[in-house]
């Protein structure tokens, strides 16, 4: 079942350009799983999947930019404003997460907390 939610979340151009990217790497792919786990000095981080599964009942549906973005109910209240951009840093090439709900950084900038 899918059902929508009013969840904002922000991709920047380049964002949502590498994710378009992404699905059309593969065919059957239809969404972008966006979610949060536990790791790291600081306590979480995000974690990004390509999808051809189809939508959970614990999920809510996000379209941004013509990209289907799915959000695991547990963290919708966490990821509510997250903003995700692309681009490089040296010879580096990453995904940047901007969150509003996110009180500390770790210095390596890999993780984050809530508390």
């Amino acid at each position: 079942m899918s059902t929508f939610q009013p969840i904002r979340i922000h991709l920047t151009d380049q964002a949502a350009e590498r994710l378009k990217k992404f699905l059309g790497e593969n065919a059957l792919a239809c969404a972008v799983r966006i979610g949060v786990c536990r790791s790291g000095c600081a306590g979480y981080s995000y974690k990004m999947q390509v999808t051809q599964e189809p939508v959970s009942s614990e999920e809510w549906v996000v379209e941004v930019k013509g990209i289907r973005l799915l959000i695991p109910k547990e963290f919708a209240r966490w990821l509510d404003g997250l903003e995700i951009d692309y681009g490089r840093s040296g010879v580096n090439e990453s995904f940047r997460f901007r969150n509003p709900h996110a009180k500390a950084l770790c210095g390596c900038g890999e993780s984050f907390s809530f508390e």
